[in-house]
């Protein structure tokens, strides 16, 4: 193939297959090319197979939770965010439907919905897809990039290039993180890259004995050493080794650096944390005082934890709550609201949903997603060093910067 287009996107993931429709829907004669043998090969697991494509908040809410760095999505969200996202899928014939935390899916919970939408869209506008192919190269002239070569040695020139490469999460789906090297290549800064919404791995045998426990609505605080650096708030599961789900997921980026500095790092749960539990045992103890522990216990936790609970506080399971001290209620009441595991590691990118780092921000321009150095490239979705919280936030961010780049492409 030695064909001129005018826009070839590099990376069939959401942010690809959304910039190479919307270049495409813009007038742009569009090429998509994608290494795996098809696209969308990430996007079927997200959400355990259901594909929580956003979160149904304002945009100026959503920039909030992003952080610091959301800053960068101000434009970009005000252009395509959450509502422009929802009337795009649901303009096309795809039924969502908005869950706890505003979590939005498919109707039909099949991530493969999704991705048959983006592909009726490319199809429609006209986007001609090459699957099965690795990008090999890019040939450069001055702050431009003339072509690029693909593995089977053939070339393809652009006016335009946009890189949405995804990052290093889940290489046995294909990820490498070609676009980090290829953006290095080309003079752009890219920070250094961790695993991010992963499973935390803790020591100890009082994990072990949780294995398998859900915990809804609770707050995980990761502490290193006297000091809490983060908190989160939702529901998890305890595995064999550690903890998982959503609220491990989004405290795993704050580890990066105080593991990689060997310092020590704890996780306490609190399982109850909208309520003053020292304050309610009190009130139990002196109503109830011909109770047993574990009866008084047992009305705020399930029987696998409550046994974790009082095991760990040293006392009687059956002791009445009569007999018990004020310093062993609170004892009792710490573990409730305090329960330390000591963090070992987390997961690496195997099992990491995202990537913490990317393509420096700073080099790219927010309003078009076009790169400050090579004047006809611009970046879109997880190459960038951008990443969100667990509840459809990295695909919105795939999805804006995505639109917004396939559009200001043809520009």
């Amino acid at each position: 193939m030695n064909k001129i287009f005018d826009v070839v996107v590099v990376g069939g993931g959401p942010a690809g297959m959304m910039a190479a429709g919307r270049a495409a829907e813009c007038g742009a004669k569009v090429l998509l090319v994608e290494k795996n043998s098809r696209l969308g090969v990430k996007l079927l697991i997200t959400g355990h197979g259901r594909c929580n494509l956003t979160n149904n908040i304002p945009s100026a809410e959503f920039i909030k939770k992003i952080g610091p760095k959301g800053e960068f999505l101000k434009y970009s969200m005000h252009h395509f965010g959450p509502s422009q996202v929802f009337d795009f899928f649901e303009s096309r014939k795809l039924k969502l439907k908005t869950e706890n935390f505003n979590r939005v899916f498919p109707e039909s919970d099949k991530s493969s919905d999704v991705l048959f939408t983006l592909e009726k869209y490319l199809a429609r506008s006209g986007v001609e897809v090459i699957c099965g192919r690795q990008v090999k190269r890019f040939l450069r002239s001055d702050d431009l990039i003339s072509s690029i070569e693909l593995d089977d040695g053939s070339k393809i020139s652009a006016k335009n290039f946009i890189f949405a490469t995804g990052g290093k999460s889940y290489p046995v789906l294909g990820a490498t993180g070609d676009g980090f090297t290829w953006a290095k290549k080309l003079g752009h800064t890219v920070s250094k890259l961790y695993p991010a919404l992963t499973p935390i791995i803790v020591s100890g045998e009082a994990v072990k004995k949780m294995e398998g426990i859900s915990l809804q609505q609770i707050e995980l605080r990761l502490r290193v050493g006297n000091v809490v650096i983060a908190k989160a708030f939702g529901d998890g599961i305890v595995t064999a080794n550690g903890l998982s789900g959503p609220v491990a997921h989004d405290l795993s980026k704050y580890l990066a650096l105080p593991l990689e500095e060997n310092k020590n790092a704890e996780i306490e749960i609190d399982f109850l944390p909208t309520q003053n539990v020292d304050e309610q045992l009190r009130s139990e103890f002196e109503k109830n005082g011909r109770l047993m522990l574990k009866t008084i216990v047992g009305k705020y936790v399930s029987p696998k934890l409550l046994n974790v609970i009082i095991e760990n506080s040293g006392l009687d399971s059956e002791i009445h709550v009569s007999g018990i001290s004020k310093n062993n209620r609170k004892k009792l009441a710490k573990l409730l609201n305090s329960f330390s595991l000591k963090v070992e590691r987390v997961m690496g990118f195997e099992k990491a949903n995202i990537t913490f780092g990317g393509v420096s921000l700073l080099e790219v321009d927010s309003r078009t997603m076009k790169s400050k150095l090579i004047n006809n490239l611009f970046f879109a979705g997880e190459v960038l060093d951008l990443d969100g919280p667990t509840g459809g936030f990295n695909l919105q961010i795939c999805w804006s910067t995505g639109y917004l780049a396939g559009e200001s492409s043809t520009k």
